[in-house]
């Protein structure tokens, strides 16, 4: 999409400098993408403390992953298994 703006050539000289970008295109697109990453950065933050996970990480620390060939999967599922083994 073409926008016209008027910006300050000094600020967008220094920004291309800093980000070491060749173009006002994509020092611009970069510099809109990071301020749309802080945003949802901060409002994620918003939720720091307040979420409780309810886990208890002995627990997790206890358990053990099993690699297994797919084709046992595929046969334990045809067989009209619903759930995953508990280890």
């Amino acid at each position: 999409m073409r926008t016209t703006l008027n910006l300050p050539e000094k600020l967008i000289n220094e920004a291309m400098l800093a980000a070491k970008l060749p173009t006002k295109t994509a020092t611009i697109k970069m510099a809109l993408e990071q301020l749309i990453r802080r945003s949802k950065t901060i409002g994620i933050m918003q939720y720091g403390g307040k979420v409780d996970l309810d886990i208890d990480l002995d627990v997790l620390r206890k358990k053990v992953v099993v690699l297994v060939d797919s084709s046992v999967w595929i046969s334990y599922f045809r067989k009209g298994r619903q759930t995953i083994f508990n280890i």
